[in-house]
């Protein structure tokens, strides 16, 4: 029977070659960052100039629809939005002359 060996978390992080685990706050803690906190963090981020250029490169790579195509799905959505609209119509009329002389 092989014999039990304690060890501590540190010693398995280290022989792990990760870092140790990061200590949870006390629920009195806010989980809120501080101003300092907040402004330290804000450095690390990608600016607003990269935000627009990699989105300006995502947008070159969008297949975009021909005004034929653009129209034809437009023409589509209108015509199920009618068929929707009236077959709910028609659903509540049929319930309203239902439901109408039980509660009369």
């Amino acid at each position: 029977m092989a014999k039990p060996t304690t060890s501590t978390p540190q010693d398995n992080a280290a022989r792990a070659g990760s870092r140790p685990a990061v200590r949870a706050k006390s629920p009195t803690a806010s989980s809120r960052p501080t101003a300092a906190e907040a402004l330290a963090r804000r450095g690390n981020g990608p600016s607003i100039t990269t935000f627009f250029q990699e989105s300006r490169a995502e947008l070159r790579k969008v297949t975009w629809p021909t005004r034929q195509e653009a129209m034809n799905l437009t023409v589509a959505v209108v015509a199920m939005t009618v068929f929707i609209a009236a077959f709910l119509g028609i659903i509540d009329e049929v319930l309203t002359r239902i439901i109408q002389p039980l509660i009369s």
